[in-house]
């Protein structure tokens, strides 16, 4: 064999090992670049973890204080309620217990079945208009009784 050609092939050789070498080389930079890469996002990510799992853990301490803030004014509220409500309840029976209206004179009011208007022999029916105002006259009498009740409700319940 010609020793040109053993330089030339040793000297390829050595081309291509080094080539190879160097390719390695790049290639190892590379992995290891994607590998601080990925480190680096591994971190990112857990940091990102950590913030999120802690805002997460406030917001659930905030809304159970919240829920306890809630509870304990429904509470105060509901306890205010039936106080009103026993307060008003005792007012009522106190009212009630000397509540005769007596105060106001109760005169008898006629029936307002019976037409004490209607002339003799003359008869308009169910629906007649002096069976009417009769009803009328009766209603009215009723609500001034129920007005005049209520204002001495209201004196005595104070």
């Amino acid at each position: 064999m010609n020793p040109f050609i053993i330089k030339y092939c040793f000297i390829l050789g050595a081309l291509a090992v080094s080539h190879l070498g160097v390719a390695w080389i790049v290639a190892d930079y590379k992995e290891r670049g994607h590998r601080a890469a990925i480190a680096e996002q591994k971190a990112e990510a857990e940091r990102t973890l950590t913030a999120v799992t802690e805002a997460n853990r406030k917001k659930e301490q905030a809304d159970a204080d919240n829920a306890r803030n809630i509870d304990a004014v429904y509470q105060t509220l509901l306890a205010d309620a039936y106080a009103g409500r026993d307060a008003f309840a005792e007012r009522l029976r106190i009212a009630r217990r000397g509540a005769s209206c007596s105060s106001t004179p109760v005169r008898e009011t006629a029936d307002p079945g019976i037409r004490a208007h209607t002339p003799e022999g003359r008869d308009d029916g169910p629906g007649g208009h002096d069976s009417a105002l009769t009803l009328r006259d009766a209603a009215l009498e009723l609500q001034n009784y129920a007005k005049v009740c209520h204002s001495w409700a209201l004196t005595v319940g104070k």
